[in-house]
């Protein structure tokens, strides 16, 4: 039977490997001693060893409670992710395409985080649902602009691209001002 052990905090982590570094050290104390008297008598090497595991157990506790707030809550990671928007151009003639990049950054996992972006007046609209890791994750788009006339509905200028990452409470944004031109 396989058992899966899940690891919650740094706290746990830094407990387990103390827990450890005494079995490696109570199989020092008791297989590789030198030989002398007070090898000899095993209640007093059992001592001996129960006295050297105390004083780890102290340190590692010292150890922890120096880690921890006064209040003993966990600690939380908070997030924190990057958002740029890269185009192809920053100047484009009406009817070209837009091909825009969108790359996010985190320091922690996100899931079912929300990317959002618009611009050209509402015109260019993307959404999509994605899940973040420690890597860098990119998106991608396509966009052919409108006409720069009074059928088209936009004039010549310059126009803002605003991504924005949604997940729970937290939010980041980026923002992207391309040109259009005739």
């Amino acid at each position: 039977m396989k058992h899966k052990i899940k690891i919650k905090s740094n706290h746990q982590i830094f407990g387990l490997i103390g827990i450890i570094a005494i079995i490696a050290i109570i199989g020092i104390i008791l297989f590789a001693q030198p030989n002398n008297d007070t090898n000899d008598n095993p209640i007093q090497s059992l001592n001996n060893t129960e006295n050297i595991i105390n004083d780890l157990t102290n340190d590692t506790n010292e150890t922890n409670n120096e880690q921890n707030d006064d209040n003993n809550e966990p600690k939380t990671i908070e997030k924190n992710v990057t958002l740029t928007i890269e185009t192809n151009k920053d100047s484009y003639k009406s009817s070209q395409t837009l091909e825009t990049i969108i790359t996010l950054n985190s320091n922690t996992i996100i899931q079912s985080a929300t990317v959002t972006c618009t611009g050209i007046k509402n015109r260019f609209k993307f959404t999509e649902t994605i899940n973040l890791d420690l890597d860098e994750t990119t998106l991608k788009t396509s966009y052919k602009l409108p006409k720069c006339n009074v059928c088209g509905g936009i004039s010549e200028g310059d126009y803002d691209i605003v991504c924005e990452l949604v997940s729970g409470d937290y939010s980041v944004t980026g923002t992207k001002t391309i040109e259009i031109n005739q």
